[in-house]
């Protein structure tokens, strides 16, 4: 274990860390923390600090490390994900065509709404 006070997370943005200073995480004989934690929530004041750590084996944790470092934080909250340059501009080309399609589709199904509104009004 390397020698530390701090942490690095993991995800979406990494950044430094450390445990607040009201945490009952307690250290070892040389002052150190564990190796591995896991936190609920970040407070970001002059230093950003973890509250509410839980210290993990990091024999728990080796078994997913692959994944975790493969991890795509934008495909897990929904959205695509990253595409490769050749199939961006492709699907960019893709998109415009429909957004022309949906365009006069919208307007055909105004027109028709007219159409259907007008005849009501001259049957009463």
């Amino acid at each position: 274990m390397s020698l530390h006070n701090g942490y690095r997370t993991m995800g979406f943005k990494s950044q430094l860390v450390q445990v607040h200073p009201s945490s009952v995480l307690g250290t070892d004989d040389q002052g150190m923390f564990p190796e591995f934690v896991v936190y609920h929530e970040l407070i970001s004041t002059s230093r950003p600090y973890m509250r509410n750590v839980c210290a993990i084996e990091g024999s728990w944790v080796m078994p997913i490390m692959k994944k975790l470092g493969n991890l795509n934080v934008s495909k897990l909250s929904g959205g695509s994900g990253r595409i490769a340059d050749g199939e961006e501009k492709a699907s960019d080309l893709l998109e415009q065509k429909n957004a022309g399609t949906i365009q006069n589709d919208q307007e055909s199904r105004i027109q028709a709404a007219r159409e259907r509104f007008l005849a009501r009004k001259a049957n009463k």
